[in-house]
C-alpha cells in the first residue's frame, strides 16, 4: 500500500472538511424567504397605496408592513420561515385577510389580490317582531355530503400529490 506523505494527507483532510462546510452554508442559510404580489381593483388596474400587512402568530411573532407601488406592487424580504396571514386594505375597500400561507425554505410565493368596493353602511331598522308562526315539524339541523365535495376540499396531501399551489413563485430582479 502507498502512503501519502503527512503533510499531504492533512491537506485533503482540510479540504474535505472545507467542502462540507460550504455544502453545508446554503441549507442552514435560508432561513428566511420572499413575499411578492400586485393588487389590483375589480377591473384589473393597479392599485397604488394599499396596505399590507404580514403577521405570524407564532414564537416569535412576525409582524411586517408595506404599502403598494405606483404599479401595485409590493415586496417582503427576509421574512422568517412559518406560517402567515396576508391583510390587504385601502379605504373605500373591503378588508381582505388571507390565512395559512406557509413559508418554507426556497419557496417565494405570489400572492396576487384583487380588491373589491366596499359597500355603502346598511341602515338596520327595527320593525315590529313578526307573527309567530307554529310548524308541525320539528326543526332538522345537519348536512350530508357527497364524496366529491369531501374529496374537493384541499388538504397537505392534495399539494404532495402535485396538484397547483394557490401561490406562484416570485421573480425578484437583483
Amino acid at each position: 500500500m502507498w502512503k501519502l506523505p503527512r503533510a499531504t494527507a492533512l491537506n485533503r483532510g482540510l479540504a474535505a472538511l472545507a467542502v462540507l462546510l460550504f455544502a453545508a452554508a446554503p441549507a442552514a442559510a435560508q432561513t428566511a424567504s420572499v413575499i411578492c404580489g400586485t393588487v389590483t381593483d375589480a377591473t384589473a388596474g393597479a392599485m397604488p397605496g394599499v396596505s399590507v400587512t404580514l403577521q405570524r402568530a407564532a414564537a416569535p411573532p412576525v409582524t411586517l408592513n408595506a404599502v403598494t407601488d405606483k404599479d401595485g406592487d409590493y415586496v417582503f424580504t427576509n421574512v422568517p420561515l412559518g406560517t402567515y396571514t396576508v391583510t390587504f386594505w385601502q379605504d373605500g375597500f373591503k378588508k381582505t385577510v388571507r390565512n395559512g400561507l406557509l413559508l418554507t425554505a426556497g419557496f417565494w410565493p405570489r400572492v396576487d389580490q384583487r380588491m373589491e368596493v366596499a359597500s355603502p353602511p346598511e341602515i338596520m331598522v327595527q320593525s315590529p317582531a313578526p307573527p309567530s308562526v307554529a310548524y308541525d315539524r320539528p326543526a332538522r339541523t345537519g348536512s350530508s355530503f357527497t364524496k366529491d365535495i369531501v374529496t374537493a376540499i384541499p388538504t397537505v396531501r392534495t399539494v404532495q400529490t402535485g396538484q397547483p399551489l394557490p401561490y406562484r413563485p416570485c421573480k425578484i430582479e437583483k
